[in-house]
């Protein structure tokens, strides 16, 4: 009688702790798409970090970049076809930088004679938003050209469908509905207007035109959007990078709201 009785007691202890973890799994898979409970940064990419220098006698531009890379998502096929799309991102910016270099050494003795100059590109990223559908990412570019010390920063966006393996363009959405960009401008401009509202309002009209080039950082959600502008475009160099966030409903008040899934890969 007390050995079945132990018998009974395991089993219902058995019961309980596999109902614990069928519920916990539904929790986590239920909330997998929430902003709030979306999966973190180090759970998901991981930098690599890797250093490109001119080997010619005379030194003429080092690029030190933060590569992300997939590291857990269930589909192979889907992880390489996201790497490869950051890949040409990056490749194509590190291609224009050397173009922008025009093969020029820059002039030695300045500040240091034994120290020979070179320009600099450094690209890091931050991860907007990441889901099981949708993963957002942020390119962050500074560019340092000596003698001269200047230094030019700008950022760049990538949106993955993750169901399909393939990018997300705004085009897409504007291309399939005409008025599109323009209540795009509307709504930008209103809110910087309000995000800044000591700003040149002459400024931001003009970096928020209803052209495709000033909206071209855009970023996608499943419930809302974003557009990255980059610095001196809707306000002065000190000011930086500036985002808007809004709802979709805000850009589509005549319906619930659309799911930039839809958008067509170009």
């Amino acid at each position: 009688m007390g050995q079945n009785f132990l018998i009974l007691f395991a089993f219902c202890l058995l019961c309980v702790s596999c109902s614990e973890t069928q519920r916990q799994h539904r929790d986590q898979f239920q909330n997998v798409d929430s902003l709030s409970i979306s999966a973190q940064k180090s759970d998901t990419l991981i930098f690599i970090h890797r250093t490109f220098a001119d080997t010619s006698a005379t030194p003429n531009y080092i690029i030190e970049a933060q590569f992300p890379e997939l590291v857990h998502y269930e589909r192979e096929g889907i992880r390489k076809q996201f790497n490869a799309e950051i890949k040409n991102i990056l490749d194509g910016s590190i291609s224009s930088f050397k173009i922008f270099l025009g093969g020029q050494s820059p002039e030695t003795g300045y500040k240091n004679d034994s120290v020979p100059l070179f320009s600099k590109l450094s690209i890091d990223y931050d991860l907007a938003y990441n889901s099981r559908l949708i993963s957002s990412l942020i390119f962050h570019f500074e560019q340092l050209d000596l003698p001269s010390d200047n230094i030019l920063r700008f950022n760049k966006v990538l949106n993955f469908n993750l169901l399909n393996g393939e990018t997300i363009f705004i085009e897409d959405l504007l291309q399939a509905d005409t008025t599109l960009l323009k209540r795009l401008s509307d709504l930008t401009f209103n809110k910087l207007s309000t995000q800044m509202p000591d700003a040149d309002t002459t400024w931001i009209r003009n970096g928020t035109e209803p052209v495709l080039e000033n909206f071209k950082n855009f970023l996608f959600m499943l419930d809302s959007g974003s557009v990255i502008f980059n610095i001196f475009q809707v306000a002065p160099a000190e000011v930086g990078t500036v985002r808007v966030n809004f709802a979709w409903k805000e850009l589509f008040p005549d319906s619930l709201g659309i799911n930039p899934l839809n958008a067509k890969p170009r």
